[in-house]
């Protein structure tokens, strides 16, 4: 038996490509905060957190990265990551102004409230 690397769903059969994305045409995108909730949740390195990974875009990856190699954060974001209504408006893209405002105990802090 022949295996060959799929790396996206161009490089499938066309006729199966199309069948799987019909079937998940209809399904809504899940939010910046649902992704970071499912990758926090999952144990780090393991397929399950890889396929969250994948979902943010190569900016957004950097970025939240960024913010859990600082002290507390990672810490302050699994606190409260059992509150599910609080994940569906949280933005990713916002980690930038967090990256450059220097106030890293105030915004671990921020996060706690």
């Amino acid at each position: 038996m022949v295996h060959h690397e799929l790396n996206s769903i161009q490089d499938l059969p066309q006729d199966l490509a199309i069948q799987i994305m019909g079937d998940y045409a209809h399904e809504q995108k899940e939010s910046d905060g649902e992704i970071f909730r499912r990758i926090r949740l999952c144990s780090p390195d393991t397929a399950e957190s890889n396929r969250w990974w994948t979902k943010l875009s190569s900016t957004k990856t950097k970025e939240l990265k960024q913010v859990l190699q600082i002290p507390g954060f990672a810490t302050a974001f699994d606190a409260i990551r059992e509150i599910e209504g609080l994940w569906a408006k949280f933005e990713l893209g916002t980690f930038h102004r967090w990256l450059g405002s220097g106030c890293d105990e105030a915004n671990i802090s921020f996060t706690y409230l």
